[in-house]
């Protein structure tokens, strides 16, 4: 009896230690499995991402996996991508956009987009979030669900060649939003970038009437607390509890249809008053995805994990 207590008492001291949080959980792999095999399927007609001139040679020199890990003792999966050469490496934490199976990753996109970011030197890692693709649980934007984010951070400590001193976050979208969530949980996060993510829930949904539905059925309590429910996923009403040692990188586009670019002026207007370290970038007549601007998207993000992850 003592020496489960202890192994427990153990478990909520490495989680801590791992995440900056104080709750009682248990973080592994399940299963990993290599992704390495070139797959494009509809990654142009579909997802209308380019390839880089160097894709063949950017895939060669990276390893990516498809993996399930343990989040709040469910099995959740998740997609990793790191570079061939040994050695050690920061991390980035991807958050994902969408919500259920809209934007969540698949092969094709774990090798294009975690596998061109891990060429730059890094090893990424994102979650489908519980409830998509095979994980079990129940998605619920931002409540438990970010635990599954979270808890990345320990997981990252069971992969060799991450360097978890220094760990980044890249959010877009919803993933955004997560990625403020997740800046008031731990102080471990040394660098983020926010991709034309909403600040103010409400505000979204005056321009976006098909949310109401997807809010009343994927966020516990919508129904009955609207309000409040819409408020705790709004960061400009707790801007001043985001870790200040974050400094945030946001980037939106001025056409974008999913999350009116607005949004990204209010977290702005938020930051500055918090006195939170940040940089706003607007990109003139782009998208949601800024897809006319993705190589300097690229730059700009490259720039800011190498100053702030060196």
């Amino acid at each position: 009896m003592k020496n489960k207590f202890f192994n427990s008492f153990l478990s909520i001291l490495c989680f801590a230690s791992c995440s900056g949080l104080l709750y009682c959980q248990s973080v592994d792999f399940i299963t990993v499995k290599s992704i390495n095999n070139k797959d494009t399927t509809d990654l142009k007609s579909h997802y209308h991402l380019p390839f880089p001139d160097h894709y063949d040679n950017m895939l060669q020199k990276v390893d990516v996996k498809e993996f399930f890990y343990t989040s709040d003792g469910l099995k959740v999966k998740g997609y990793m991508a790191e570079p061939k050469a040994p050695g050690k490496y920061p991390c980035i934490i991807y958050n994902r956009g969408g919500i259920g199976a809209f934007s969540a990753f698949n092969i094709p996109l774990a090798q294009r987009i975690l596998g061109e970011m891990a060429s730059w030197g890094y090893v990424v890692i994102t979650t489908q979030i519980r409830g998509n693709d095979g994980s079990e649980g129940k998605e619920d934007l931002g409540d438990k669900d970010l635990h599954d984010i979270l808890n990345l951070i320990p997981l990252l400590e069971k992969v060799p060649k991450a360097d978890t001193s220094k760990i980044g976050m890249y959010g877009r979208s919803t993933g955004g939003m997560k990625t403020y969530l997740s800046l008031t949980k731990t102080h471990r996060i040394k660098a983020a970038v926010i991709i034309g993510a909403s600040a103010d829930l409400n505000y979204t949904l005056q321009s976006r009437a098909d949310l109401k539905k997807i809010y009343a059925d994927v966020i516990p309590g919508y129904k009955e607390k609207k309000k409040e429910a819409l408020k705790k996923r709004s960061m400009i009403y707790w801007a001043d509890q985001l870790n200040k040692k974050t400094p945030i990188l946001l980037m939106h586009g001025s056409q974008d249809k999913r999350i009116p670019s607005e949004e990204s002026f209010m977290a702005s207007k938020a930051l500055f008053h918090s006195h939170h370290p940040f940089r706003f970038i607007f990109f003139e007549n782009d998208d949601h995805g800024l897809s006319a601007n993705r190589d300097e998207v690229n730059r700009l993000t490259r720039m800011w994990y190498e100053k702030y992850l060196p």
